[in-house]
């Protein structure tokens, strides 16, 4: 027997839409049936305040993108309801950590999907899943009144997520890790080809470059020398690296605000939590750090080997301060999509002794 529910809805996810017609789509859109609902991706589509392109999920863009309007903008013309397609955890920026705590923009994000009436979300991937402040942040966030502000939203998560915790220095942490995102080298290229989900299991040896790339970032790819493919016209080597490590530096500085805000709490949510933004620190010390030695490999000579000595032992000691929150969190560096690990303290020790 075929059981049908007539309460039951079609979702048709516009993923991809703009590989086969231009933007909005309202061509497809329009032959849809009425009583659907048209899920839309979230922040593909848009343009961070500096001009870069979002061409995927991002949280560290809060969104939503201009695409994402105009789809939505379509489908009411036509009666259809609109769901939201984000992530809520991590996305390919780093897919290898517990999730990426940028709670503004994700605050921003739940915002618009409460005062727009949205059909709801989805938040999920075959990635980005994990239990985490992001998770247990979007539920609270649903639950608020709609006048709560950004600030009083974040800092009555804090309260209720890190019992004793001083909320405002919390807020102040999660806004710096925000801002430091802003300088994220977005692109596909990066994103796919580029070394972030890696970098604290790699150490490419001394020497030229070789003619072997380091793989894809979301499988299990043998791991080359050669960054080239992460590194286009709109990111090359000498910006990526610039930006890593104002990344780096902004985000030591919310992790210290962090650290003040959580105190010595003795309670998992606060140790979960810190250890995952230490290590996203160390990610993106150690990426920056990887990058110089590739851009050294590139003009490999007869005294390029001291300078090689010296990035190696910086990113030997990256990843000892970075171990032991490894240790802390199983979860860490593993790409659930792909089913490995990019990092994990086997692999780290392994380089840290090398």
């Amino acid at each position: 027997k075929c059981f049908v529910s007539k309460d039951f809805k079609l979702i048709f996810w516009n993923w991809s839409w703009t590989m086969y017609i231009d933007p909005l789509c309202e061509e497809i859109i329009s032959k849809l049936p009425k009583d659907c609902i048209l899920m839309a991706d979230f922040e593909r589509g848009g343009y961070r305040e500096d001009g870069t392109f979002i061409n995927e999920y991002s949280l560290a863009y809060s969104g939503p993108s201009e695409q994402f309007l105009d789809s939505m903008n379509a489908a009411k013309k036509y009666g259809i309801e609109v769901m939201a397609k984000l992530q809520l955890g991590t996305t390919h920026e780093i897919a290898t950590v517990r999730s990426l705590p940028l709670l503004g923009n994700l605050f921003r994000k739940v915002k618009f999907i409460k005062e727009n009436n949205l059909a709801g979300f989805m938040g999920c991937w075959n990635f980005g899943n994990l239990s985490s402040a992001n998770t247990a942040a979007v539920n609270f966030f649903m639950n608020l009144d709609k006048s709560v502000t950004e600030n009083e939203a974040i800092a009555a998560f804090a309260e209720h997520y890190f019992p004793d915790c001083n909320a405002q220095k919390c807020v102040q942490a999660w806004q710096l890790f925000t801002e430091a995102m802003q300088k994220y080298p977005f692109c596909v290229p990066f994103l796919y080809n580029g070394i972030i989900n890696h970098t604290l299991g790699l150490l490419p040896p001394p020497g030229q470059v070789s003619e072997k790339i380091v793989g894809r970032s979301w499988l299990p790819d043998e791991r080359g020398d050669d960054y080239c493919k992460s590194i286009t016209d709109i990111f090359p080597l000498d910006k990526i690296i610039d930006n890593l490590n104002d990344m780096a530096e902004k985000w030591q500085n919310g992790l210290e605000l962090l650290a003040e805000g959580i105190g010595s709490l003795d309670n998992v949510n606060a140790k979960i939590e810190y250890g995952n933004a230490f290590i996203i620190g160390k990610i993106f010390e150690a990426a920056a750090n990887l990058y110089s030695i590739y851009k050294l490999k590139l003009n490999w000579n007869e005294n390029s080997i001291k300078e090689y000595s010296r990035l190696a032992n910086k990113h030997k000691n990256i990843l000892k301060e970075a171990l032991p929150y490894v240790y802390q969190d199983s979860a860490q560096g593993f790409h659930i999509e792909g089913q490995f690990y990019s990092f994990n303290p086997e692999i780290m020790e392994k380089i840290i002794h090398s």
